[in-house]
């Protein structure tokens, strides 16, 4: 289980051999928990740089570290649910399968999807709000005590950083 995924829902811990449909209904009950757990974060987030640091390598192979300045500092999110239709269709083609220790890896699953302004990649859909990945980047939106943080990690080109900083939640 996540950091993110509230203990609430009741994971589906075992599918039945040859009973798909009763399987994808069992996946999607648990899917429609997380997803109504989550909803409140649903919509669009202002977010900013606070510190970034990495190792990026220059025009002429010139290898640097330490503390980088964002080309990105302001950015919005947004958060949005997918639909009922493109559940289904996932939840249809080929595994559905889930495991207790990874929820995150069954698409079946995937209720929340990803967009930055600007853009910044491709993101996979999640099954939840706080954590969505890329093949090498990823981004958490965590609420602390003193308001919503977020970390991403890029990389790429043989560059590679991470930054941290606050959201506020815009609608």
């Amino acid at each position: 289980m996540t950091a993110g995924i509230a203990a609430s829902c009741p994971a589906p811990w075992s599918l039945e051999s040859g009973n798909k449909e009763k399987n994808i209904k069992t996946i999607m009950d648990y899917g429609h928990c997380l997803r109504e757990e989550q909803h409140a974060r649903v919509g669009k987030w202002f977010c900013y740089v606070e510190k970034m640091a990495g190792i990026q390598i220059d025009d002429q192979k010139l290898v640097t570290s330490g503390n980088i300045k964002s080309r990105n500092e302001k950015f919005v999110v947004t958060i949005s649910e997918l639909s009922e239709d493109t559940k289904r269709l996932v939840c249809d083609r080929g595994e559905y399968g889930s495991t207790p220790y990874e929820p995150t890896l069954n698409d079946c699953l995937a209720n929340f999807k990803i967009e930055f302004s600007p853009s910044m990649g491709f993101f996979n859909h999640s099954v939840e709000t706080y954590c969505f990945y890329s093949a090498e980047d990823s981004f958490g939106l965590f609420s602390g005590p003193d308001g919503s943080n977020f970390v991403m990690f890029q990389s790429g080109e043989d560059n590679s950083y991470v930054s941290h900083g606050r959201c506020e939640k815009l609608n």
